[in-house]
């Protein structure tokens, strides 16, 4: 089925865990089956304990645009999965070091692209000349990475496997059940972005993450104010040993105030630090809101994240009625506006109708979901369940996005063994 498939085994321990590396080479353009090929990076975590199930975990991280194998010694500590399963982490085509996409959006030595919204045009544009000149950008999609999932079971001479998904994850687990369902023995999909759902267009997710972190409508305040004046600050770059003055737009603030209530104890503390600010001191907002962009762009390769939103959803926001929904919250649709333009210079995959339709099967599916996650929120797992007869949806109340604890990886465990 494959042509010139290669597998290199590297027999040496990752450092700070007892998995073992694989490179998998395929061709950038699955279709044509001839061009550039690129290596994909793999990680495997062996089980622990004996038997070994057939059967692994085969981890589908977030973005997208993260790395899986960049975790693997957080997984590695994953006792209860690596029981008797081995454990699988591929660094998704265009990440980490499988031909990654990367460029310098944000890292330009300043602080004040921290602060700004995603996607700024003039670096998108440079972003693509750059990449173009090495890859095919049309070629790293969700569906054709799905694909190199699948050879990479081959490869190493798994039959099915268990998907755990999570965020971007999901979706990447739902499509591969859509495109080789015999490969599928298990789904847990925690913070679910099912493929006929699109990122940044559900603000009721965000209307009740924000009641709950901000119940004296500081932030309502706060736009207000930052639409009619932007604020600005003079802050020590530790980086570049040098002072620097960075502004705070309404729409920078809508994106940063966004991400913190993804974690709903951070969006809490934040509305904290707008009401200080509201009393005259953004410092500690903006100290704040620069940590928290920086974590969540540092290891992300955009590159590859552009390329995949680009091609599965940019298009199908743009048909929305953005402006009427951004109306119905005080943050309107962060990121939303951002992504459309950037998509207009980036360049676009293959799609078709059938890659934006629910996800039908009897394979059976968890799906976690976290009651105050501004950006998937239960609905959407609600509605992917709804396809899904065999899948189960359990619900924190209190939760964010993505959140696993104890008790929760103690269900998937359990789960897994017995689906």
């Amino acid at each position: 089925m494959h042509t010139r498939l290669y597998a290199y085994l590297v027999v040496f321990a990752i450092a700070g865990c007892d998995g073992q590396t694989h490179t998998i080479r395929v061709y950038e353009n699955r279709a044509s089956h001839s061009g550039r090929q690129i290596d994909l990076h793999v990680v495997v975590l062996p089980a622990r304990g004996r038997p070994v199930e057939a059967d692994p975990v085969v981890v589908l991280t977030g973005g997208p645009g993260a790395a899986a194998a960049a975790a693997a010694r957080d997984w590695a500590r994953m006792t209860r999965l690596r029981a008797h399963r081995d454990i699988v982490l591929l660094d998704q085509r265009g990440t980490g070091k499988s031909a990654p996409l990367f460029c310098h959006l944000y890292d330009t030595g300043r602080l004040q692209p921290f602060l700004d919204p995603m996607f700024p045009l003039d670096r998108v544009r440079s972003c693509r000349a750059q990449l173009e000149r090495q890859a095919d950008l049309t070629q790293y999609t969700t569906d054709i990475a799905a694909d190199d999932l699948d050879q990479v079971l081959s490869t190493l001479g798994y039959a099915r496997a268990n998907f755990f998904g999570i965020s971007y994850g999901t979706r990447a687990a739902l499509v591969f059940l859509r495109r080789h369902p015999d490969r599928v023995r298990s789904i847990i999909a925690t913070a679910v972005l099912p493929p006929d759902r699109v990122p940044f267009d559900y603000p009721a997710a965000i209307v009740r993450a924000l009641a709950a972190a901000d119940t004296g409508h500081v932030v309502d305040t706060a736009m207000a104010r930052l639409r009619r004046a932007p604020v600005t600050v003079t802050l020590w770059n530790w980086p570049h040993l040098r002072r620097e003055t960075v502004t705070m737009t309404a729409r920078g603030f809508a994106e940063r105030m966004f991400s913190m209530l993804y974690v709903p104890s951070r969006g809490r503390r934040a509305v904290g630090l707008v009401r200080q600010g509201l009393a005259g001191d953004w410092v500690p907002f903006v100290k704040a809101a620069i940590f928290q962009s920086r974590w969540q762009k540092e290891g992300r390769w955009t590159g590859m994240t552009l390329s995949v939103l680009c091609t599965g959803d940019a298009e199908r926001l743009a048909r929305a009625d953005t402006a009427r929904l951004a109306a119905t919250g005080p943050l309107g649709l962060p990121i939303a506006y951002e992504l459309v333009a950037a998509c207009a210079e980036w360049p676009h995959g293959a799609v078709s109708v059938d890659d934006t339709l629910p996800v039908t099967s009897t394979a059976p599916v968890l799906f976690l979901s976290g009651g105050l996650d501004p950006g998937t929120p239960p609905e959407w797992a609600d509605s992917a369940a709804a396809h899904l007869p065999n899948s189960r949806h359990i619900v924190d109340p209190t939760a964010g996005h993505g959140f696993l604890t104890d008790e929760t990886m103690a269900r998937i465990a359990a789960f897994i063994d017995s689906p």
